[in-house]
């Protein structure tokens, strides 16, 4: 004959395993939301991360750019002259300029009818029209009474460049420098306003490049 024979701590068992698999339920129904949230979080983060990656590069490569990429003429041009219409027709190129302070020139000697009009040339050209909605760029009031062109010729306020202004008063100057020939013939300007003229221009203008200096004893004998 069989017996079955129930252990004494056999009920301890049974409710701890009861108790074990409600907390094992527990845990995973409460278990599932700290899982999403991890995973945004990490998601977050990857994000977070590309996105700082990506900045990183292109802040590089803008720096890179920017070492070796040199700007134009035009864009260098704009930033060292106030706004003129001209500045569009600007083109550069590399001359050798023979400086030497007794080197002949077309530009120096009497007056002459051919030296004359080679100064009138180079003094008096560059004209050009400047938009009477433009003229405050140039820190002027469209107020004051300036010669305004015929609207066949573009229209606008007449101007000249600043370089041929001092062409024309370094002109004036030359024609000083042969008084008689030029007042005779009524052609010396006022000289007082040229001179402070040049003077401006080249305070405003002048820099520090080497000038050598030599003595010639032909013309500065020593005493």
């Amino acid at each position: 004959m069989w017996y079955w024979w129930r252990r004494p701590e056999a009920p301890k068992l049974e409710e701890a395993e009861e108790e074990l698999l409600q907390s094992d339920v527990i845990s995973n129904s409460l278990g599932s939301t700290p899982i999403l949230t991890d995973k945004g979080h990490t998601l977050r983060v990857s994000w977070s991360w590309t996105l700082q990656s990506v900045m990183l590069v292109c802040s590089f490569a803008f720096f890179i750019s920017g070492c070796y990429d040199e700007p134009t003429e035009a864009a260098c041009t704009r930033k060292m002259f106030p706004y003129s219409p001209a500045l569009e027709a600007v083109e550069y190129h590399d001359e050798t300029i023979k400086g030497e302070f007794m080197q002949p020139s077309p530009f120096r000697g009497t007056p002459t009818p051919e030296l004359d009009a080679r100064w009138e040339e180079i003094a008096d050209g560059n004209a050009f029209n400047v938009a009477s909605d433009k003229i405050h760029l140039l820190n002027k009031s469209i107020s004051r009474p300036w010669h305004h062109t015929d609207p066949i010729y573009g229209g606008g306020i007449a101007a000249q460049s600043w370089g041929s202004h001092q062409l024309h008063c370094l002109n004036i100057l030359r024609q000083a420098t042969f008084e008689d020939v030029y007042r005779k013939a009524d052609r010396l300007p006022e000289i007082l306003r040229v001179t402070n003229e040049v003077r401006r221009n080249h305070l405003g203008k002048s820099h520090f490049a080497a000038i050598s200096v030599f003595y010639n004893h032909k013309i500065w004998p020593r005493v």
